[in-house]
């Protein structure tokens, strides 16, 4: 099931500048670089294989299609950016037998058959694309185990147990192409969690505080931000990726939205290199104070922690070294002097 590993996008460079230019230029660039206006479309499914498009302003689904019958039961969804293909999962089948992996046709609703997952007590609520090498994990709420899930064949493979406390029910991935970082949801500790895709290992970031059953995640790289339903309030939610706290955007409308995906011709980061950018969502913010500091602390686990961003971002004296001698520029961008 392995490809080979897709390009980050790389990104322009303002090294050449003298120190005191490059604070001035990225000072300015604050208010001038924000996220780009989305280019793609955020859609979800429910159970009973309703397909909708959602309004990322105001939280409100408008109903498309309904997603062929052969996928009986339709839940996770999961989208290759450099294959333009989506994906999808269904969570029933006859006692003892697989449920499987689906191609989705957007323009139809038609679903394809991949594969079986294989284990029978496999339920694949959760499904994500890593867009930088192009794998696809799974998360099965039988477990709580991680899965490489074959794209060609749908053979799912286990590689670990999360150990998250609760996530026999509905576990969801959501992979932030930014950073380079896949993150876990669970609708019965309704906390946010990164998962390392070696070992399949959780660790909290942080309890969402307000959703109370998660249904599904999905990231926008158009304009960087972590969106989530709940489908019990029938919430769509923005997370906060540093702390885990969920803010409500809007209603969807009643229903059971259990899959959730952004569609985009954008592939890979859509951030410039930016000086004290150390999150990696295109703007110099408080959310970089913590990235920072572990970037001047402990680089070894900023490189994990955060493995599509560049640490030479912390560089902000230009001097060649991430040191407390960046410090002080640090603060100037937060600032703004």
């Amino acid at each position: 099931m392995s490809k080979s590993k897709l390009p980050i996008q790389r990104r322009g460079t303002i090294r050449g500048l003298a120190a005191s230019g490059a604070m001035a230029l990225c000072g300015g660039l604050l208010a001038a670089v924000q996220p780009a206006a989305a280019q793609g479309t955020m859609y979800a499914c429910q159970s009973s294989r309703e397909f909708y498009s959602i309004n990322l302003d105001t939280g409100a689904k408008t109903f498309l299609f309904n997603i062929t019958s052969n996928a009986t039961v339709s839940a996770a969804l999961a989208y290759d950016c450099e294959t333009q293909t989506t994906y999808v999962t269904n969570t029933f089948a006859n006692v003892g037998v697989s449920k499987s992996l689906y191609r989705l046709n957007l323009a139809n609703g038609q679903a394809t058959l991949v594969g079986p997952f294989g284990d029978p007590a496999i339920l694949m609520h959760g499904l994500e694309i890593d867009a930088t090498t192009g794998n696809l994990y799974g998360i099965s709420s039988h477990n709580g185990g991680l899965y490489a899930v074959d794209r060609d064949n749908g053979a799912a493979t286990l590689i670990g147990l999360t150990g998250i406390i609760g996530l026999g029910s509905f576990g969801n991935l959501g992979f932030n192409s930014d950073t380079g970082v896949m993150y876990a949801t669970n609708a019965l500790t309704d906390s946010l969690y990164r998962i390392n895709l070696n070992t399949g290992a959780a660790t909290l970031v942080g309890p969402l505080n307000g959703p109370v059953s998660i249904g599904a995640l999905a990231y926008n790289i158009d304009n960087h931000t972590m969106y989530m339903v709940d489908n019990d309030n029938d919430i769509l939610y923005q997370i906060d990726l540093t702390t885990g706290q969920a803010e409500a955007i809007g209603p969807t409308g009643p229903g059971n939205l259990i899959g959730l995906v952004y569609v985009t011709p954008t592939c890979g980061s859509a951030c410039p290199l930016l000086t004290g950018d150390l999150n990696c969502d295109c703007v110099v913010s408080v959310g970089d104070i913590s990235p920072f500091v572990l970037a001047l602390t402990m680089p070894a686990q900023y490189a994990i922690d955060f493995p599509a961003c560049d640490i030479d971002n912390a560089d902000v004296n230009l001097d060649g070294v991430v040191s407390v001698g960046d410090i002080a520029g640090f603060v100037s961008l937060l600032t703004g002097g």
